[in-house]
């Protein structure tokens, strides 16, 4: 039938050292004890698989090197010719894997690096990065955290080979929920994230002292929002899209106060301003302006109404 055995023999059984041949091609080198494999030898398959290392009851038991017909390289302990316990994993295409196994998968801890330069060590489950490990990427980038499936997830922080830093929430590999982010050029954001952006409440510190309070939308400024300025001006209300829009106050370090209403970054609409010297505008504004119909109560107790034109009073509806 093919089955060729040629080796030791003792009282009848098989027994010592032999080379054994299957019918199908496959070749045994090594011991037999009561007619199995055991102890050392070395199997190689037709297909391309060898194994050389250690047998017990016919079986792949103890340590060893398999080496898979596609290249892959393993070299450790195996149970009943599956991987278990300690051992490394050379692939064809240059990735490694050191580490546990359990029922040939990856589980443990362990190390993988790839051979694009992407290197992870940690936590592994039913194959997979799974648990607390720690990743260098390609790019430089070196993650520490929580995994799941294979990706960030749950808490982790990210060094970038700039400097930058985000510690915080991960969602399937992407930044979301709170956290805290330091940009390589010195501003920092503490709040919310969505999909990778300030989303929801945060605030954003810049290094020349500048600070935003409030609410983001993708990334963006919008919603209700306070803003300090350097020089200690403070803004306090809307924004739409990173600018003052909707209703809002600002003041000044001089004294200078105005409450209503802004468009696109600029003092538009009905509102009202107090000026350093004590003199009040109440009435409408254009970019910045007195701009249509307004009264001006003087600080002397003085007062103007009528039309004005590019910050000025041309038609006085008091005279």
């Amino acid at each position: 039938d093919g089955y060729i055995y040629d080796g030791d023999w003792i009282n009848g059984v098989k027994e010592g050292a032999a080379r054994i041949t299957y019918p199908d091609g496959t070749i045994y080198d090594g011991s037999v004890v009561r007619g199995a494999r055991e102890g050392r030898g070395r199997l190689e398959m037709p297909e391309g698989l060898i194994f050389e290392g250690l047998w017990k009851a016919g079986e792949i038991n103890g340590l060893g090197e398999l080496i898979q017909p596609n290249g892959d390289v393993y070299v450790g302990n195996l149970v009943d010719g599956r991987r278990q316990g300690q051992g490394k994993v050379t692939y064809a295409n240059g990735d490694i894997y050191e580490g546990n196994f359990e029922d040939d998968q990856r589980v443990g801890q362990g190390t993988f690096i790839g051979n694009d330069g992407y290197q992870y060590t940690g936590s592994w489950e039913n194959g997979q990065i799974q648990g607390q490990g720690q990743v260098t990427y390609p790019d430089g980038s070196i993650y520490i955290g929580d995994f799941i499936s294979g990706l960030a997830d749950g808490t982790g922080k990210i060094i970038y080979p700039d400097g930058s830093s985000y510690e915080g929430g991960w969602s399937a590999g992407v930044i979301e929920g709170e956290g805290t982010a330091i940009y390589a050029n010195g501003v920092t954001y503490k709040g919310s994230f969505q999909n990778a952006r300030n989303h929801g409440f945060g605030v954003m510190t810049y290094a020349d002292g500048y600070t935003y309070e409030g609410e983001w939308q993708d990334g963006t400024r919008s919603g209700k929002g306070k803003a300090t300025f350097a020089d200690g001006m403070v803004y306090e209300g809307d924004y739409l899209n990173g600018q003052r829009h909707g209703k809002g106050t600002i003041t000044l370090t001089d004294g200078f106060t105005y409450t209503g209403d802004w468009a696109n970054g600029e003092i538009t609409g009905q509102g009202v301003a107090t000026y350093a010297n004590g003199d009040v505008y109440e009435g409408t504004f254009q970019r910045g302006k007195r701009q249509g119909q307004g009264t001006i109560r003087f600080a002397n107790g003085n007062t103007a109404s009528g039309e004005w034109n590019n910050g000025a009073l041309v038609s006085n509806s008091d005279q």
